[in-house]
């Protein structure tokens, strides 16, 4: 209703629209050029960035507050047609960013961007949101036809990771330590982790 009276267009319309956005990112063949990295400093700050390299029809955003009855509050930020999570974080500290990717042999399955909605509004920290990606392609869960490069940030442990998340295999690295891909990050010294659609 707020996309269709905010444009002044009909809720048909709106819904339209809605849908081929939605289909548009997993089903299209947009131009991938995104990127997104995460540093902790050696104060322990965390950061998190990400830019969007899309086409131009897609610039811009909207920042939406959600309210779950029976979750946590996020925000994210895209264009507000979109029904799941490109670009978010939760009430808790958890954050996730999303990198588009196109697969080999696509196959259906859960948008990831519904994905990241699921881990905003039911997730508190960095375990439980690895554990529900992990669980969910554990029972048989495909996510697709598009895939993704995502980073995770945990802002309260200050854990992150890349998480790929596509039809076939979820695979997730941890943040690096000191530039050393040999060591996790969970050790409390300055790490860092990127991922691009790539």
């Amino acid at each position: 209703h707020g996309l269709s009276a905010d444009g002044k267009i009909t809720y048909e319309d709106a819904w339209k629209a809605v849908l081929a956005w939605n289909l548009i990112i997993d089903m299209g063949n947009l131009p991938r050029g995104c990127s997104a990295f995460a540093v902790r400093d050696k104060d322990g700050r965390m950061f998190l960035a990400h830019n969007t390299d899309g086409p131009k029809m897609m610039a811009g955003g909207t920042l939406i507050i959600f309210r779950p009855k029976n979750g946590y509050a996020f925000a994210s930020y895209y264009g507000p047609q979109f029904v799941g999570v490109p670009l978010g974080v939760n009430e808790k500290g958890l954050a996730i960013v999303y990198n588009v990717t196109k697969q080999k042999q696509p196959q259906p399955g859960l948008p990831v961007l519904m994905m990241n909605r699921e881990i905003l509004s039911r997730c508190a920290n960095y375990d439980q949101a690895v554990k529900m990606i992990t669980d969910f392609r554990a029972g048989g869960g495909r996510f697709g036809p598009a895939a993704a490069n995502m980073v995770l940030v945990d802002f309260n442990s200050r854990r992150m990771a890349r998480i790929e998340m596509a039809s076939d295999r979820v695979e997730i690295a941890e943040g690096r330590i000191d530039g050393n891909p040999s060591r996790t990050d969970g050790s409390g010294r300055h790490g860092w982790i990127s991922a691009t659609n790539h």
